[in-house]
């Protein structure tokens, strides 16, 4: 959880990356994921990675962060603002989601979805 949440959103502050661990956790919850933390982080659908992270090796090279495991302590000790979230991406603009998913909040440069 902590090398995903490090890949995907280091720069972005302590509560950003818990809500990325929380994203990953709510799809292993969810009947729409694979059910293990390590199938829903390699995860690929149609040919596509679910995190680009993965995709492109800085999920392998990513070492986390005091910060980063600031909030993994922080999910871990039950902190859950997360609304459910699915999926979330650090891209302006339209995309995918912003036009099939139900836009939650914004962490940082993070939106989460649902």
């Amino acid at each position: 959880l902590m090398k995903i949440a490090m890949a995907e959103a280091g720069g972005e502050g302590k509560e950003c990356m818990a809500l990325v661990m929380l994203t990953v956790l709510n799809r292993v919850q969810s009947d729409k994921f694979p059910n293990s933390i390590y199938e829903v982080i390699h995860q690929v659908t149609n040919g596509t990675y679910q995190f680009t992270p993965v995709y492109n090796g800085s999920f392998n090279k990513a070492i986390p962060s005091e910060e980063c495991k600031e909030a993994f302590n922080l999910v871990t000790s039950g902190w859950n603002n997360s609304q459910g979230a699915l999926y979330f991406e650090s891209c302006s603009g339209e995309s995918w989601h912003s036009r099939n998913l139900k836009l939650l909040y914004t962490s940082g440069k993070m939106k989460f979805y649902k």
